[in-house]
């Protein structure tokens, strides 16, 4: 199961039970996030990851069957990682979107060949399926760092 997991500090304060949980173990499904930051309305993340992964653009394809198959998985990860971080540039949301926060699509951050932190995540997610990584071996998380959001 794919996991994006939004961690705030301020969770321990609130509800110490979750934070006792989240610290032992791996939660196993996830909530939603809010993707544009116009609109604040939180997305189911699990399909709308499933959906680029089963319906991947083209430039996806493409740049997954260019990517080297590892002698193992985490081989063909870190080749996943190298190939993102070759071929996209970081760009703040602001920046490009004219606001705060905006997730983009594996496609759209292909298109652009730019995107901020979730963006290469969410792109290498998706090559990493498609390079045959078995969901239940990825994980994106994001939370909050020292100036702002990370992912």
């Amino acid at each position: 199961m794919s996991i994006v997991f939004p961690f705030d500090r301020r969770i321990i304060e609130k509800a110490p039970e979750v934070f006792k949980y989240v610290e032992s173990s791996y939660p196993e499904k996830f909530i939603a996030y809010a993707l544009h930051s116009d609109y604040r309305q939180a997305v189911n993340l699990e399909p709308w990851i499933r959906s680029q992964v089963l319906n991947p653009c083209a430039d996806a394809v493409d740049l997954a069957k260019n990517i080297g198959v590892g002698k193992d998985d985490d081989e063909t990860v870190l080749n996943v990682l190298q190939a993102v971080i070759h071929r996209i540039t970081y760009v703040p949301d602001q920046s490009v979107w004219k606001m705060p926060e905006y997730w983009q699509t594996a496609e759209e951050t292909l298109k652009t060949n730019t995107g901020d932190c979730e963006d290469g995540a969410i792109l290498a997610y998706v090559l990493c399926r498609l390079k045959g990584i078995d969901a239940d071996k990825l994980m994106l998380m994001c939370g909050d760092v020292v100036g702002g959001g990370h992912c």
